[in-house]
């Protein structure tokens, strides 16, 4: 090393992994870690294109280890966060559809069971189902009917 903020690791050596990592890199951005150590390098080039050193930037990885863990507990609590109020806001949701399906059905079965309105309203609710139910009435008095007169010529000698 030519040059460190710290005057001994000035002519020091830099590393059996900061030297691998230089060799694989084939003239390129590096990185290497050792320990609780790590480091990214730049090559330097002259004006021919030839590498002639290496800047390299040196840190301590316990810092960034500590605010990694804190990053992860502050990322799950605002993913618990978040999960919960989806579900709250789902809850809330699928309550009111249940609620608007439960007054359509209630409407429908009242419809069911009136007179038909007087004039009744085309397309509405409650016209389409009185008619209906008006109308399979009449259905089944046709089919009472058509079965007794089954019976009475199945009985009649």
């Amino acid at each position: 090393m030519l040059y460190s903020t710290q005057r001994e690791r000035v002519r020091g050596d830099v590393g059996a992994a900061w030297r691998a990592a230089i060799a694989r890199s084939k003239d390129r951005e590096w990185h290497a870690s050792s320990g609780s150590d790590a480091a990214v390098g730049v090559p330097i080039r002259n004006a021919f294109g030839l590498v002639v050193g290496q800047v390299v930037v040196r840190y301590g990885l316990d810092a960034l280890e500590t605010s990694n863990r804190a990053f992860s507990r502050h990322l799950a609590a605002w993913g618990a966060l978040i999960a919960a109020a989806s579900a709250l806001l789902l809850f809330a949701v699928l309550r009111w559809v249940q609620g608007t399906l439960e007054q359509r059905l209630t409407r429908a079965r009242a419809a069911l069971h009136a007179a038909p309105p007087q004039p009744a309203r085309p397309g509405s609710l409650t016209g389409e189902a009185s008619e209906a139910r008006l109308a399979i009435e009449a259905a089944n008095r046709e089919l009472d009917a058509a079965e007794a007169g089954l019976a009475a010529r199945g009985s009649a000698p």
